[in-house]
């Protein structure tokens, strides 16, 4: 829906323990990019145990980021 009010759920959601969880949050963020989300973003690439799909969507929804921060990991 694109309703900005829900990026601080989303972006809880990053932290779940479910990865399936945490990948379609990341698919949620991505869908409506805000720079609130790269720190929660950067922190999905900084755990140990994330899944390869996930690195790879977190990367993606960074690049739509459109923020040094962001770029600065790319």
């Amino acid at each position: 829906m694109g309703d900005k009010a829900g990026l601080a759920s989303l972006q809880g959601a990053l932290e779940a323990w479910d990865p399936s969880v945490r990948g379609a949050a990341i698919g949620a963020l991505a869908k409506m990019p805000d720079r609130s989300s790269t720190g929660p973003l950067i922190k999905v690439l900084e755990r140990e145990d994330e899944a390869v799909q996930n690195r790879a969507a977190a990367l993606e929804a960074l690049g739509l980021m459109a923020n040094e921060a962001a770029l600065s990991v790319l």
